[in-house]
C-alpha cells in the first residue's frame, strides 16, 4: 500500500500548492491577452480551467473546460494534460485520448489539437503517437504550425528520434486532419550536450511563457531557458538565468528545491522572474518533496486526513525550508534580445523577503508592479458555479472519471481509518449518501447523481473479486499490527 499512498501524495502536492497556507495566485504562468490577464488553474474538482481577468481580478471570461463538450472527441479520454496558451485571439490546447489500434494491430495514442475561438471549441486535427509512456505540450505559431515538446524520446518516427531533441515542428497540411513532424529543432544548450541529463523531461517540465511575438520555455529546476519565435516557429536563443550553475549541476537533474519561485510575462513583453539566492540553492542538499513523501507514508501521518497532514506536516516543513532560504532575487529576461538583467531592487509590490512564502508567487500588473494578493479562490469558485450550471451536459467520459475519483477517495479514506470493508454494497451506500447531501445542498442535480451512481456500478462490478482479496489482505494486516502492538505492550 505504500505505492498507492505515494501516488496519492503526488496528487496531494497539487492540493497543497492550491491551498490557503500560502498566497498562491495560479499554478502556471499567466499571459497578457490585450488588456486582460489569462490565468490557468485547477478547480476544486481538479479540472484545469482558464479565465481572463482585469487588474482588479474581476473575471471577464471563463473558458469552459473542453471536457464539457459532448462528442468533441471520437475516443474516450484517459487523461487531460492540456497546457492552454493564447495566440492570435485563440486559446490552444491538446488532449490525450485512449489507446487505439492501427490496421496492423499496433497501438497508438491520439492527441487531439483544439482551439477556443469566438466562444466555441474547434478541433484542428490530431497526432498519432506510437504506444508508449510519453506526453507532449504545444506552442502555437503562425500558419497553423506548432512547436511540440515531448517528455521522452519515444513514440515518434525513427528519423525524429535520431535527432535527440525534445523540440519538433508540426503542421497540419491542407485537406488532412492528421498532424505530422515536419522537422526537428536542436535544443541549443551546450550544457546538455556535455552533461546529457534527462533533458527531455527537463524541457517538458519547463513553463511556457507567452508574449506577443515569442514563447519562452523556462526550467524552474535549473534556470535554463529557450526563446522561440512565434512568427518563424524557430529557436532564437538558449541560455541560463544563473551564472554560477555548472554543467555538472545541470547533469545531475537540477536542484533539489526549484531555484525559480515564480515567473510571469510583463505587459510590455519582458519576463519577470523571482528566484532563490544562487549561493543557497547551489549548495543546498536537502529535498523538500523527498522528505515529505517519506514522512507521509509512516505513522502518525499515514492515516491522517489531508487537512491534518497539511496542518501538522506540510505547513511546518514548508516554513522550515523557506526560512533556510528567506530571500528573493529578481531578474528580467527580454525575449527580443535574449538578455538577462539582475534587478537591484524588487518591482513595486514585490519584496526581497519571502515572508514564509507569502511573497513567492505573484501576478504582474499593467503598470509594471506586481501583486501577491490571492486570486485563485475567486476564480475556482466562479468556475465551479458555472460547472454546476452545466452539470447535465457532462460527457460519459467525464462522468466516468468523476465516479472513479469518488471511489478512490472512499477507498483511501477507509484505508486511512483502518476500516476493512470494501464490499461493493458498502462502498455504494457511502457514495449514495455523499451524493444525496450534494443534491440537498444544490451542488448537483438528481440526474447527475443517478448518472454518477450508474458509473460507480459499472466501475465496481468488474473488480469485485479484487476488492474482496484486498479486503482480506487488509484484515490480516490489521490483525498482525494489533498482535505486534499487544506483544509490544506486554514487554
Amino acid at each position: 500500500m505504500l505505492t498507492y499512498r505515494f501516488m496519492l501524495s503526488t496528487i496531494f502536492q497539487i492540493c497543497l500548492l492550491l491551498a490557503g497556507t500560502v498566497a498562491f495566485t495560479q499554478d502556471s504562468p499567466g499571459q497578457w491577452v490585450g488588456d486582460l490577464y489569462h490565468v490557468s488553474c485547477y478547480t476544486n474538482s481538479f479540472k484545469r480551467s482558464s479565465a481572463l481577468i482585469d487588474e482588479n481580478n474581476k473575471i471577464h471570461k471563463i473558458i469552459p473546460d473542453i471536457k464539457l463538450e459532448k462528442d468533441f472527441f471520437k475516443q474516450k479520454r484517459e487523461s487531460f494534460f492540456n497546457y492552454p496558451n493564447w495566440y492570435n485571439a485563440a486559446l490552444y490546447v491538446t488532449d490525450l485520448g485512449s489507446m487505439e489500434k492501427n490496421k496492423d494491430k499496433s497501438g497508438f495514442e491520439r492527441w487531439t489539437f483544439a482551439k477556443y475561438q469566438n466562444d466555441k471549441w474547434h478541433s484542428l486535427g490530431y497526432y498519432k503517437m506510437e504506444s508508449g509512456d510519453n506526453l507532449l505540450k504545444i506552442i502555437p505559431c503562425d500558419n497553423d504550425r506548432f512547436i511540440v515538446i515531448f517528455l521522452r524520446n519515444k513514440g515518434m518516427d525513427p528519423k525524429s528520434r535520431s535527432k535527440m531533441t525534445p523540440f519538433h515542428l508540426m503542421s497540419l497540411h491542407p485537406d488532412k486532419t492528421e498532424f505530422s513532424i515536419d522537422e526537428s529543432i536542436d535544443h541549443g544548450q551546450e550544457a546538455l550536450r556535455i552533461a546529457r541529463p534527462n533533458y527531455f523531461e527537463l524541457a517538458y517540465k519547463s513553463d511556457i511563457i507567452m508574449t506577443d511575438r515569442h514563447a519562452t520555455l523556462l526550467s524552474k529546476d535549473t534556470g535554463l531557458y529557450w526563446i522561440f519565435s512565434l512568427e518563424n516557429a524557430s529557436l532564437l536563443k538558449a541560455g541560463n538565468i544563473f551564472k554560477e550553475e555548472t554543467a555538472k549541476m545541470i547533469g545531475e537533474g537540477g536542484f533539489t528545491n526549484s531555484p525559480i519561485l515564480c515567473a510571469n510575462p510583463e505587459k510590455q513583453g519582458t519576463l519577470l522572474i523571482a528566484a532563490q539566492e544562487e549561493a543557497f540553492f547551489t549548495t543546498e542538499t536537502r529535498n523538500f518533496w523527498q522528505e515529505y513523501n517519506k514522512l507521509i507514508n509512516i505513522e502518525p501521518y499515514r492515516r491522517m486526513s489531508d487537512e491534518d497532514v497539511m496542518e501538522k506536516l506540510y505547513v511546518p516543513m514548508h516554513r522550515e525550508f523557506v526560512n533556510r532560504s528567506p530571500f528573493i532575487v529578481w531578474y528580467r529576461l527580454n525575449p527580443e534580445t535574449g538578455e538577462v538583467e539582475k534587478l537591484k531592487e524588487p518591482p513595486v509590490g514585490g519584496s526581497n523577503l519571502r515572508d514564509e512564502g507569502k511573497n513567492d508567487i505573484w501576478r504582474p500588473m499593467p503598470d509594471g508592479s506586481v501583486s501577491t494578493a490571492p486570486i485563485l479562490n475567486t476564480i475556482t469558485s466562479e468556475v465551479e458555479r458555472q460547472l454546476k450550471n452545466r452539470s447535465a451536459d457532462f460527457s460519459p467520459a467525464t462522468l466516468r472519471e468523476m465516479a472513479d475519483n469518488l471511489i478512490k477517495a472512499v477507498v483511501e479514506k477507509r484505508f486511512r481509518n483502518g476500516i476493512a470493508d470494501f464490499s461493493i454494497s458498502s462502498l455504494k451506500s457511502e457514495l449514495e449518501n455523499q451524493l444525496q447531501v450534494e443534491v440537498e445542498n444544490n451542488q448537483i442535480s438528481v440526474e447527475v447523481k443517478n448518472q454518477l451512481m450508474a458509473e460507480v456500478e459499472n466501475l465496481l462490478k468488474p473488480v469485485e473479486k479484487q476488492l474482496k482479496e484486498f479486503e482480506n489482505q487488509f484484515k490480516n494486516r490489521i490483525a498482525e499490527e494489533q498482535k505486534d502492538k499487544k506483544a509490544s505492550d506486554t514487554k
